[in-house]
């Protein structure tokens, strides 16, 4: 892969530990850190850290919405928070002193589509919608998209579709309607999967609150890929379903996986968190209680569009021996 600013590689890196998202080989790289070795040996220029702190510090809070005002303003834990990414902006300076020691160039080539996905961060238009929001969108070939709610789409604009056509679900559902061409492979780029089509439709599913991450296809072939190997060539009705570098194939029927479009809730082994994500995108409202009241509980339940909220929780209730009571913008569940 071309090798991009390793500034941004080590922001990404940051923002990733800071979110806990990091896995352990980019852990490692944090917390086992030691700057006085890199210092001894490649004695820092005052001017190169100082850059480095801002542009590390600058792509840091941009990634994470925090502002100069939020450090100001804050209270405690988050300034801490702030105290500790200054902190590890200058160890990030140093490091960029040490790039010909192969750390930079042997961790990006063991995570090649896992840091192309983050490195590509930076150079993306983005699409966006809010939790009761559906957004159709038609790209320049001719693909069509569908963003379920709370969901978050990347496009490098000005390279789609010249020698192939990339997309980074950031976050959240999507439904892809992909055109064909058979010179342009189309590739999706989630969390930990590489989705690449010549021409197809089916639906990615990756949230950054789920463990689980799957791939369902309605027609065509959709061949899946984690950053290690590839993981199946799918083709209609079939679902690999993705987490922890485990996966799982199975058959699956298309018109769940992507009932949502029609304004459908169709759980099927939904953890109670993916039901919290459907109530809020059906009903912008947000469930309280679950983790501790159906922790660990699979959920399985077909609701048409037009179903209320009392009707839904009704029965998952009943079948889970619990209550609820709904206030405002919440519905709480216990026993």
């Amino acid at each position: 892969m071309k090798r991009k600013d390793p500034i941004l590689w080590v922001s990404m890196l940051l923002r990733r530990y800071f979110n806990g998202q990091a896995d352990e080989a980019e852990k490692n790289i944090i917390e086992n850190w030691n700057p006085e070795n890199i210092k001894k040996r490649f004695p820092a220029n005052p001017l190169q850290v100082q850059e480095g702190c801002r542009r590390v510090k600058e792509n840091i809070f941009h990634s994470l919405d925090i502002s100069e005002h939020d450090v100001i303003s804050h209270k405690k834990p988050q300034r801490a928070r702030i105290t500790t990414i200054y902190k590890y902006s200058a160890i990030a300076a140093i490091l960029l002193l040490v790039l010909g020691t192969g750390l930079y160039l042997s961790f990006v080539d063991n995570h090649d589509k896992s840091e192309e996905f983050r490195l590509a961060y930076s150079e993306l238009i983005y699409y966006e919608t809010t939790f009761s929001e559906i957004k159709k969108m038609t790209l320049s070939d001719g693909s069509v998209i569908y963003l379920n709610g709370g969901s978050k789409l990347g496009i490098k604009e000005s390279e789609f579709d010249k020698q192939k056509r990339e997309v980074w679900l950031v976050d959240g559902e999507a439904f892809f309607d992909v055109a064909q061409n058979q010179e342009k492979p189309f590739i999706i780029y989630s969390k930990d999967m590489q989705v690449e089509v010549k021409g197809t439709s089916f639906n990615v599913k990756a949230y950054s609150e789920l463990k689980e991450q799957s791939v369902s296809v309605r027609s065509g072939k959709v061949e899946v890929s984690n950053a290690q190997q590839m993981l199946g060539i799918l083709t209609a009705n079939e679902q690999i379903n993705y987490s922890d570098n485990h996966f799982t194939r199975r058959h699956c029927d298309y018109q769940n996986a992507m009932a949502w479009i029609d304004g459908g809730i169709v759980l099927e082994n939904a953890s109670v968190e993916e039901f919290a994500i459907r109530l809020k995108q059906k009903f912008n409202i947000s469930l309280i209680g679950h983790e501790d009241i159906l922790p660990g509980k699979q959920l399985n339940a077909i609701f048409n569009n037009g179903t209320s909220l009392k009707e839904i929780m009704d029965n998952v209730c009943a079948l889970y021996n619990v209550k609820y009571k709904i206030k405002d913008k919440e519905v709480l569940i216990y026993q």
